[in-house]
């Protein structure tokens, strides 16, 4: 299968349909990721939950992309 990624490079390869959140691993070790169990996953999980898709635009905002069509499809890709 293969994925069409966003014609925004400053938002790189980044897509949510295809996305399976389970199966993501890092690139580097990070011991963070190393050492999370359950209990972690969901707290981080369950505090994500809570944005809104106002708060998530306020965080896209302060990347500051020079391309309003980019920070517009990020925003609605990490919005519900």
């Amino acid at each position: 299968m293969g994925v069409k990624y966003p014609p925004y490079p400053s938002v790189g390869n980044f897509e949510a349909d295809f996305f399976e959140p389970w199966k993501w691993k890092t690139e580097y070790p990070h011991p963070a990721f190393e050492r999370m169990d359950a209990a972690d996953a969901f707290w981080a999980a369950s505090i994500a939950a809570r944005f809104t898709d106002q708060m998530i635009r306020a965080i896209v905002e302060q990347g500051a992309l020079s391309d309003p069509a980019a920070a517009h499809f990020l925003a609605s890709s990490l919005g519900r």
